[in-house]
C-alpha cells in the first residue's frame, strides 16, 4: 500500500505519521510537506509589511524556508517538499494513482474557523479519489 502523509510540522501531523509507521509496517510512506509560494509572495507584495517587495528578498526567505524545512523532514527519516497548494497537490497525487491512501493529522478547529472556510482535512475528504484517513490531534 502506498500511503501519503502531508506533513506540516504540527503535533496533529506527527501523531498522523506515528499512526501510519505504527499500524502499517510494510506500507511504502510518501511523506510530503507542501510548501505555499503563494502565501510568502502575498507578504512581499504588501505594503505594510515593511519589506522592501523584492524578488531576490522573496527567494532568499524562500530558499531559507525550504533549508529549514527540509532539516524537519530529515529528523522524521526523510520526505520531500512540493510547492503548491495542500489540496490540490494531494488530490494530483491520488488521482494519477501514486498513492492508495491520504492521512493526515486534525486539530480541533474552533467554531469561527470552521463558519469561514473548509479546513483542508474537509476539502481533501470530500474531493480525494482515494480513502483519507482522519487522525484527530490530542484533545480533538
Amino acid at each position: 500500500m502506498k500511503v501519503l502523509v502531508l506533513m506540516d510540522f504540527t503535533a496533529p501531523a506527527r501523531l498522523a505519521l506515528a499512526f501510519v509507521r505504527a499500524r502499517m509496517p510494510h506500507a511504502r510512506v510518501r511523506l510530503v510537506h507542501v510548501l505555499e509560494r503563494s502565501g510568502l509572495s502575498a507578504a512581499f507584495s504588501t505594503p505594510s509589511a515593511g519589506i522592501g517587495g523584492s524578488g531576490e528578498a522573496l527567494d532568499a526567505t524562500l530558499s531559507a524556508r525550504l533549508a529549514e524545512v527540509q532539516a524537519e523532514l530529515r529528523q522524521l527519516g526523510g520526505g520531500e517538499v512540493i510547492e503548491g497548494e495542500p489540496v490540490e497537490v494531494a488530490l494530483r497525487m491520488a488521482q494519477a494513482r501514486e498513492v492508495d491512501l491520504i492521512v493526515v493529522g486534525r486539530d480541533s478547529p474552533g467554531l469561527l474557523s470552521r463558519m469561514v472556510a473548509p479546513s483542508v482535512v474537509e476539502r481533501l475528504v470530500k474531493a480525494s479519489p482515494v480513502p483519507v484517513l482522519v487522525i484527530p490531534g490530542e484533545g480533538a
